[in-house]
């Protein structure tokens, strides 16, 4: 199998999700939502996203390799699981973000940085579509406009503070 871009951004994305889970389970204030279905979320989709660190190789290795129709449902599946990743990167940075209150000062770099490896996994989803789209001839421009749209709804939060410094997410 050859691990690319799309292997990477799984494992990063899970890497994220990690780090956005340890600084929830440290979650403080008198208002503290009820995280036990979002943790249950992100710990089942944490397990699915990492199957696709080494599916990613092993389906982009066949799609290379094989012609006609055989090629055309290898490099479909490959756009089902990239587009996957990215609207999971999406679903859990909008979740996050509305979170942030509740991190603890004293952990919020971990939340912080687990959100923008899910950030950066969001962004190999975007571009691996673009690519993929244009190299297999595929027609991904609806998916690729709406994983485009949760990065753009993420710019135009306000950005995450860490202690008296503002960190610009753009």
């Amino acid at each position: 199998s050859a691990y690319g871009g799309g292997s990477a951004a799984s494992l990063i994305f899970c890497l994220g999700v990690s780090l956005i889970e340890l600084a929830l389970s440290f979650n403080q204030g008198n208002d503290k939502p009820n995280l036990a279905g979002f943790f249950k979320t992100l710990k089942k989709t944490k397990a699915k996203i990492l199957t696709y660190v080494d599916k990613d190789g092993e389906i982009f290795s066949k799609a290379m390799a094989a012609k006609g129709t055989r090629r055309l449902k290898y490099s479909s599946s490959l756009e089902k699981i990239t587009f996957n990743l990215g609207d999971n990167c999406g679903k859990i940075l909008i979740i996050s973000q509305s979170l942030k209150p509740f991190i603890k000062k004293s952990i919020e770099s971990d939340f912080y940085l687990g959100c923008e490896f899910i950030k950066v996994a969001l962004a190999a989803a975007i571009k691996n579509l673009e690519v993929n789209s244009n190299f297999f001839e595929l027609n991904s421009k609806a998916k690729i406009a709406y994983l485009k749209g949760y990065l753009a709804r993420w710019k135009t939060e306000k950005p995450l503070v860490i202690g008296n410094k503002t960190e610009d997410k753009g």
